[in-house]
């Protein structure tokens, strides 16, 4: 016999069938995945920064295997004409075309028949936490793929998705040098041992967005800043000098006028410092399918829930307008 209630349907066992529930369990069931479903659905994971950070590629069907685009450069000059020109320059918009593959993130969870049962009985909620964690999981990968173009494998090891990129391994972007320091190399160190001047970091962050600035010939004003938490502390910690107050990210926020933000974020690997603008026309993350739970299925004495989003990693029309710096 067939039970729903919303959009979950189930079949229920018939009288004497132990091995399945019963009409009244499956009922009790299915209200359960609906309330665990809300439950699910409210919370929020404040560690998964990607879709808060860079903006969505919006418009993109569920059923899309694939995204296409172009990334686009101009060629040509305007110039002096006469007033009967008739050989008026040509101005191209050139770019080669790419595709970005829409691949399914997916997981799942089950209750066995026994729980099930047993919490019908003493009428008692069923525990969302394998649900919750499920839904982490599947969100979780989703912000890797986004932020580095990579996946986690079960022994613990990202590894690069084929047919998409992350947003720090796009390619053909704004190169940026950091500045050597004074105490030799590029980088800024650590609070507990320091390489970097506050003034040389400082100069490090205005110099990649003014650089940014010039290269996009001044078509964006402000860019999104993006490091590791470690840099990100020893910038907003690390004093000018020995008599200032004044950290180095504070000078650089108050003193450049290309800084929209400075964010940590721990996908972002440690030494490496991106930028850009915070614009879809440049850059974005493709997620056409929100996360979506699937009906239970009965596998033996065990009911599934499969559950599952899609995501095509972050497509970048201007790579002119990123910077990826490392050595920091």
């Amino acid at each position: 016999m067939l039970v729903s209630h919303g959009h979950y349907r189930i079949d229920a066992g018939e009288p004497g069938d132990k091995s399945r529930l019963d009409a009244g369990e499956s009922m009790f069931f299915l209200r359960q995945l609906e309330s665990i479903d809300a439950s699910v659905y409210e919370v929020k994971y404040p560690d998964l920064k990607a879709r808060q950070l860079l903006p969505q590629i919006a418009g993109i069907p569920e059923g899309a295997h694939a995204y296409t685009y172009r990334q686009y450069d101009r060629v040509g000059i305007a110039k002096l004409i006469a007033n009967a020109a008739d050989d008026l320059p040509m101005i191209e918009a050139t770019g080669a075309e790419y595709t970005s593959q829409i691949k399914p993130i997916g997981d799942g969870y089950g209750y066995d028949v026994f729980e099930i049962q047993a919490a019908a009985m003493q009428n008692m909620p069923l525990d969302a936490t394998r649900a919750r964690f499920a839904r982490y999981a599947a969100e979780l990968e989703v912000d890797r793929i986004i932020a580095t173009g990579k996946i986690q494998m079960p022994n613990g090891t990202p590894v690069l998705v084929p047919g998409m990129l992350g947003l720090i391994n796009q390619t053909g972007t704004t190169a940026f040098t950091l500045g050597t320091k004074a105490a030799g190399g590029t980088t800024w160190g650590t609070l507990a041992a320091p390489n970097a001047t506050g003034d040389e970091v400082a100069a490090d962050i205005m110099g990649l967005v003014a650089n940014l600035y010039t290269a996009t010939q001044q078509l964006w004003g402000s860019f999104r800043v993006l490091m590791n938490p470690a840099q990100y502390e020893y910038a907003a910690q690390k004093r000018l000098g020995s008599v200032s107050d004044t950290t180095a990210l504070a000078f650089a926020k108050a003193n450049s006028t290309h800084i929209e933000s400075v964010v940590p974020w721990w996908q972002i690997p440690s030494g490496t410092i991106v930028a850009f603008p915070y614009d879809p026309i440049v850059l974005g993350y493709i997620v056409n399918q929100e996360y979506t739970v699937a009906p239970p299925q009965q596998r033996n004495l065990k009911y599934i829930v499969n559950s599952w989003m899609k995501t095509g990693g972050v497509v970048c029309r201007y790579p002119v307008a990123l910077t990826i710096a490392t050595g920091a």
